[in-house]
């Protein structure tokens, strides 16, 4: 355990969410929907496919990929016009524990040792 405490003490990562009823409305967010400041610009309704990440109301997304990820793309996605969602390929679902706050989560998320910690961790070329 490092000083910081181990990270799935407070969040599980792309946990196992349940997937949109295909070709029922679903939530979509993609990496174009999220600003680098960490906001959600837009959120679109529309018929769920199979093949994105699924999430819920609450969770937090990260882009897994670069630049995106270091540059601070993510959002906690709240307030969506349908609870179940699908986004991007390219977004980690962070989930909070239930004795941690999502809001707790997100603010963690948008820190600098956050995501350069992240980056330490990323692997492969895709």
């Amino acid at each position: 355990m490092s000083e910081h405490g181990v990270f799935s003490d407070i969040a599980d990562v792309n946990p196992r969410s349940p997937t949109p009823s295909l070709g029922r409305p679903a939530s979509f967010i993609g990496m174009a929907d999220v600003s680098e400041q960490g906001e959600l610009d837009s959120v679109t309704v529309r018929d769920a496919v199979a093949g994105y990440t699924p999430f819920i109301d609450g969770d937090v997304l990260v882009a897994k990929i670069t630049p995106c990820m270091e540059n601070g793309k993510g959002a906690h996605v709240r307030h969506l016009p349908v609870r179940q969602g699908q986004g991007s390929t390219e977004f980690h679902v962070l989930r909070a524990r239930p004795e941690t706050s999502d809001r707790y989560l997100y603010h963690l998320t948008r820190t600098a040792d956050f995501r350069h910690r992240a980056e330490g961790l990323m692997t492969g070329s895709a």
